[in-house]
């Protein structure tokens, strides 16, 4: 694996899709997340491993994995977000 040093700072994290419906109990649907960067690059973090956390607001309605896999539990409405861990945890959003 090559690693690569840059010292480009992340600007925004995107969360894809934006809006979803699961239809089906038990349904799932890996969510997407993009890292932007202030040097024009952007990067994919859906990875639970590049520091991206998921919540939930509604764990009973709908589940979210380490790794962004959204899984329907209960009907009803629920939302989603993602957090980048820095050294001071910043919420992304």
């Amino acid at each position: 694996m090559l690693q690569v040093q840059t010292s480009a700072t992340l600007q925004a994290v995107e969360l894809l899709p934006q809006n979803l419906i699961l239809f089906d109990l038990g349904s799932t649907h890996a969510l997407q997340v993009i890292a932007n960067y202030d040097d024009g690059f952007s990067r994919n973090a859906t990875d639970g491993a590049t520091g991206i956390q998921y919540l939930v607001e509604n764990t009973d309605i709908l589940t979210v994995s380490d790794d962004g896999l959204l899984t329907g539990s209960r009907l009803g409405c629920n939302h989603c977000r993602r957090y980048a861990r820095r050294s001071t945890r910043q919420h992304l959003g």
